[in-house]
């Protein structure tokens, strides 16, 4: 197994670039929802997206080298 694969924090952040990629296409869903869900939608993701990887950082301390 490589060792960038046990990086919690690199494979937390390959999830948030899915993240980014529904958040940025997410106006293709606006005719179908309600102004008030998808701003809400909207509001919910960018907030995972941002601290996301900042919660991860701080949580793995442990090196790549060590792991």
């Amino acid at each position: 197994m490589s060792v960038i694969s046990k990086s919690r924090t690199i494979n937390f952040n390959n999830i948030m670039k899915l993240v980014w990629v529904i958040h940025a296409n997410l106006a293709l869903f606006m005719p179908l929802m309600e102004p008030e869900y998808f701003a809400i939608l909207t509001a919910v993701i960018g907030v995972l997206h941002s601290m996301g990887g900042v919660h991860f950082r701080k949580v793995t301390i442990q090196p790549l080298s060590e792991k």
